[in-house]
């Protein structure tokens, strides 16, 4: 944000040669936590597998729109009513003179999405809509020129010279704004009142097995990258497992889970996203029959 705004301000060499040197000094203050995030996402397979071009658009165009709280499948072709303003915000950002700055904003706007899209399709399935936050700075600036962009094209004419010219421009300004909060307020609907988008409540089922557990028990968390956030919350005694080992044959997985049953009187079973980390029900079969 800083570069783009130092940019539209005239503020080329010297800036640009700060804002180097400051996105350096960020970088190596994150260099620790950036240890630790790749470990986990190389562990994690916690993503679904998205099967066309069309779906990564669509998810993509109501991430930066709506929120996540928001099913794009109930949606249809709305999800793409900020597909205009946005068009429009591109093309005013290369006019008079501003191509760098057009160019920053599009590859900003751009890369992230593209990014995850040829590793989910190369690599391993890792698009997550949540993934796109880095990006929607940009997605807010374009709009922003598209709706000013039309805006200013109206109060350059006159009223009394061309009112349908002037008209049309305040409208357009207008209507962009209300597409974009009616847009925020309806995913925000989805965050407070959705229960299909309400958040894990980690703290009160860690509380809960403090409440009513046994020294002798032993907890099975069938999402390996998630015993992170549980440790976090749990302040009880009893050791906890993330099963299954991701790519574990199952017959590794029943030999762990042997071994935990001949240590632990009882076993809690915390299970999340099983059809994507367990696909097989292996740990959850297991237990039933054991």
């Amino acid at each position: 944000m800083a570069l783009v705004g130092g940019l539209m301000a005239g503020r080329r060499p010297d800036f640009f040669r700060r804002w180097c040197v400051a996105q350096v000094a960020v970088g190596l203050l994150f260099l620790p936590w950036l240890v630790i995030a790749f470990g986990q996402l190389g562990r994690s397979s916690s993503f679904p597998d998205v099967k066309t071009l069309g779906a990564y658009v669509e998810r993509t165009a109501t991430a930066f729109g709506f929120g996540l709280a928001v099913d794009p499948d109930r949606l249809g072709f709305v999800v793409f009513v900020l597909g205009v303003p946005l068009l429009v915000g591109i093309w005013a950002a290369w006019r008079k003179g501003r191509g760098w700055e057009g160019l920053l904003l599009l590859v900003w706007l751009v890369v992230p999405p593209a990014a995850l899209v040829l590793y989910s399709e190369m690599v391993k399935p890792f698009y997550a809509p949540r993934f796109l936050l880095q990006a929607t700075p940009a997605f807010g600036v374009l709009l922003a020129i598209g709706a000013t962009a039309g805006l200013r094209w109206g109060l350059h004419w006159r009223l009394r010279r061309a009112p349908v010219m002037h008209v049309a421009g305040v409208l357009w300004g207008g209507a962009v704004v209300l597409a974009v909060v009616g847009a925020s307020a309806y995913g925000l609907n989805g965050y407070y009142f959705d229960p299909r988008f309400a958040r894990d409540d980690w703290r009160g089922l860690a509380r809960e097995i403090e409440m009513t557990s046994r020294p002798s028990d032993g907890i099975v968390i069938v999402a390996p990258e998630l015993t992170e956030i549980f440790s976090y919350y749990f302040r009880g005694e009893q050791p906890f497992y993330g099963m299954p080992r991701p790519g574990a044959p199952l017959e590794e997985t029943r030999q762990t889970m042997e071994g935990l049953l001949a240590r632990h009187d009882r076993i809690w079973l915390i299970i999340w996203s099983p059809d994507i980390l367990d696909p097989t029900h292996s740990v959850e079969t297991w237990l039933d029959r054991n």
